[in-house]
């Protein structure tokens, strides 16, 4: 991350970054649906291993004064794939100031 910036508050907090980063990992591609099962389904998927220069971004927000609850969102804006993106749920514990 070049730039993060965290506002923490009395009932909560919000952070923010953004940067320019390199990913290096597998992924896959050209998947194909296979079967499903009583627990989920499975897909037949090429499986890549590489890098990629991109621009990740992160944001997230809770509320809450001991107990809270929020959101997190990170990004990755790549310059060569697909754009990738994740959100999750934030519990976080305990006094913020």
């Amino acid at each position: 991350m070049t730039r993060f910036v965290s506002m923490p508050f009395r009932w909560g907090y919000v952070d923010a970054g953004a940067g320019l980063g390199y990913g290096k990992g597998t992924w896959s591609e050209n998947c194909e649906h296979y079967k499903d099962s009583f627990l989920g389904s499975s897909d037949i998927c090429d499986l890549k291993d590489g890098s990629s220069l991109g621009i990740p971004l992160h944001a997230s927000a809770s509320w809450g004064r001991y107990i809270g609850i929020g959101v997190n969102v990170d990004v990755f804006l790549s310059l060569e794939r697909e754009t990738t993106a994740q959100v999750g749920l934030v519990i976080p514990f305990g006094l913020f100031a």
